[in-house]
């Protein structure tokens, strides 16, 4: 361990969590460099202040472990910190464990050569006080503890008796002995075919003592069910869940609630979520025009009704609907929504972003009753509908502009007035649709192309975390889309029309402010089709530009490039617009501008080149199960083949060796800087 006190290793200027990653990393790296980090973090644990957790480091690595014990011990007066003292004992236990296993091999104990150590005692003590939580590691140390007693006891008895004893067993290896079967052979016999020919008697499904968690499992499973069955579940359902978890089935729900008109269940929720989660809302009524009217029936039989309310009511969710008479229905109401925003977007068109944000108008889209449930009132023997005047509220001019696009541009093909993909395709086109009177025509293509005219600048920053415009970014854990991507909405609709200028990337690659708005907009994977799914296309959407605004010889430039949120896995897999090739760029321009550093780290991970082998099925054989392969390979059809595979594997990639290098050099820079 003196050696280890003298810093001259060639890693003594790197930061502690750079040292940390080096050790960590799954690279399988040359071990003479990784004893050289190993000892620059002995060296810093040990001479300048216990500041870290070498011990956890050092976890599953019982031979760099092995060092520290002499010098840890030796002395009566223990060092160890108490926040350290668990790591350590769980290091100590598993290096004996190690020894026992892997350098005696025949069962002699290890721990008379650890019970002589002054530090012993101190060391148990240390333990003691960091109160250990995980109760079977308190158990381990007693136990060892113990043995650190029998041993002395037996120490003591060794000297009584003046004798050297020494134990030595051969270490033996059992053979491995392989028993290979014969091929069995699969056969029919006739009392087997006869018993396929029996008819079993079903089974009943007793719906009534369903529990919760078997319900859902039936719900996930409807279509396998008799007719008869799926009334039971849905009634059941009904009687005792909540609408959500009818939520695949309830349009269903809604049609057979009619007929048994079980009470408290809001049959406008069932109504919604049937158009969010049925993959065809009318074919239970034939059409959407029968649809339509089977719900202005029931609402308009119901106390409370107004024709207001309906007016609201059935705008929301004609949206829904494909045919052609909610296209007519929808289109009217489009146009007036249109007609009304329209100056505000002539007003803005190639405004900053931040000032649509900040701007706020009053949200047309709010006016009017707002239907809060429909259901069925068992005392009265009456449906009920319960509305609310709606408080006109504000909302920011992006906001208002955006829901209008949700109407002209609906939620599937089958309703829109246009179709612009270009959040989706970078090369879509606007189509209007033919029932669209012309007049109107500019005024849609002005508000498609609104998204792309806005500028992404710094007053963004400042509005971002505001709680009405966090409510536009995507949420994780939201069960749908709407307004929680519309500023993801408007990202891609910027990359993909190519709108997106060097001072927009500048602000949101090359500032601290800009990260942080880029990030919270692609904090998520996206669900909507096309190469824009994650901050890795974002960003290898135009890398060339992107990786020419930095100059990697400025240590700002680096913190700021490696910083963005890019995965070196997304660019190896080589979707969309990120490529394998791009890491090389990375790694290049790092050695041309940043030698020094490059050189330090490209070291570090050189010469990766394990082998590997894999079987791979030929295409035409590639989804047989293992059964059919086996099968097919008895009869002599040959089904795949081995390869191997020199470099490095990592999950279902395959690294060249230099590929490995730069992979773990760009992943060491993000790590640094993060």
């Amino acid at each position: 361990m003196d050696t280890i006190q003298v810093n001259q290793t060639k890693y003594s200027g790197l930061p502690l969590s750079a040292l940390i990653h080096l050790i960590k990393t799954s690279a399988p790296v040359n071990q003479f460099l990784r004893r050289e980090v190993w000892k620059e973090l002995f060296y810093r644990y040990f001479t300048e202040g216990r500041t870290f957790n070498l011990y956890d480091l050092l976890k599953r690595n019982p031979q760099m472990f092995a060092n520290t014990i002499g010098w840890e011990l030796k002395r009566e007066n223990v060092e160890v910190p108490v926040e350290h003292a668990e790591a350590f004992m769980q290091n100590l236990l598993e290096f004996i464990d190690y020894i026992d296993k892997h350098v005696l091999q025949s069962g002699v104990q290890f721990e008379w050569q650890l019970h002589e150590l002054n530090g012993m005692k101190e060391m148990i003590e240390r333990v003691r006080d960091a109160k250990v939580q995980d109760m079977t590691l308190r158990q381990k140390i007693n136990l060892f503890i113990d043995k650190i007693n029998q041993t002395r006891k037996d120490s003591l008895l060794l000297i009584e008796e003046a004798k050297q004893q020494q134990t030595k067993q051969e270490s033996s290896v059992d053979n491995e002995l392989i028993v290979v079967k014969d091929n069995t052979e699969i056969v029919v016999t006739k009392e087997k075919h006869e018993l396929m020919k029996q008819e079993l008697k079903r089974l009943s499904i007793p719906v009534s003592k369903m529990t919760k968690k078997q319900w859902t499992e039936a719900i996930n499973n409807f279509e396998i069910y008799y007719e008869e069955d799926k009334k039971k579940l849905i009634k059941q359902g009904l009687r005792k869940y909540d609408f959500y978890d009818h939520r695949n089935v309830a349009l269903l729900a809604f049609k057979l609630n009619l007929e048994f008109k079980i009470p408290n269940v809001s049959m406008s929720n069932l109504l919604f979520y049937s158009f969010n989660y049925y993959k065809q809302p009318t074919e239970l009524f034939g059409s959407d025009e029968n649809l339509y009217y089977v719900i202005k029936e029931l609402y308009f039989s119901a106390v409370g009704a107004t024709k207001e309310g309906w007016h609201e009511f059935s705008t929301s969710f004609l949206k829904k609907l494909n045919g052609d008479f909610s296209k007519q229905k929808l289109l009217k109401r489009t146009i007036q929504l249109m007609e009304e925003v329209y100056p505000i977007v002539k007003q803005y068109y190639g405004s900053t972003l931040s000032n649509t944000l900040q701007d706020k108008v009053m949200d047309i889209m709010e006016k009017g009753k707002v239907v809060k449930g429909i259901q069925y009132e068992k005392e009265t023997g009456n449906w009920v509908v319960e509305e609310v005047d709606s408080k006109q509220t504000e909302v920011s001019v992006f906001e208002q502009i955006y829901k209008v696009l949700d109407y002209i541009r609906g939620y599937n093909k089958g309703h829109r007035v246009v179709q612009y993909d270009i959040e989706t395709f970078s090369k879509s086109e606007i189509e209007i649709s033919e029932n669209v009177p012309y007049q109107y025509h500019q005024m849609i293509r002005d508000f498609c192309l609104f998204p792309s005219s806005l500028v992404f600048d710094a007053g963004v920053y400042n509005l971002i975390d505001k709680p009405y415009v966090n409510a536009l970014l995507p949420d994780f854990f939201s069960r749908s889309r709407g307004r929680g991507e519309y500023l993801l909405y408007l990202l891609k609709h910027k990359y993909n029309s190519e709108k997106i200028t060097d001072e927009e990337l500048i602000f949101l690659y090359k500032t601290d402010e800009g990260q942080d708005v880029f990030k919270k907009i692609t904090n998520r994977i996206s669900a909507m089709q096309g190469w824009l799914k994650c901050a890795s296309d974002f960003i290898g959407r135009f890398f060339d530009r992107t990786l020419n605004l930095f100059d990697f010889s400025k240590e700002e430039d680096r913190r700021l490039f490696f910083r963005l949120p890019f995965r070196i896995e997304d660019f190896f897999r080589g979707h969309g617009y990120t490529k394998k090739e791009y890491v090389e760029w990375i790694a290049n321009k790092l050695r041309e501008e940043a030698p020094h550093e490059y050189n330090l780290i490209a070291e570090y991970f050189s010469n990766i080149n394990e082998t590997y082998e894999d079987y791979k099925s030929y295409d035409a054989f590639e989804y047989l199960s293992d059964f059919e392969r086996l099968v097919l390979e008895r009869e002599g059809v040959q089904t795949g083949e081995t390869i191997k595979h020199q470099g490095y594997k990592e999950r279902d990639i395959y690294y060249s060796s230099e590929e490995a290098q730069n992979k773990f050099l760009v992943e060491y820079f993000q790590k640094y800087y993060e």
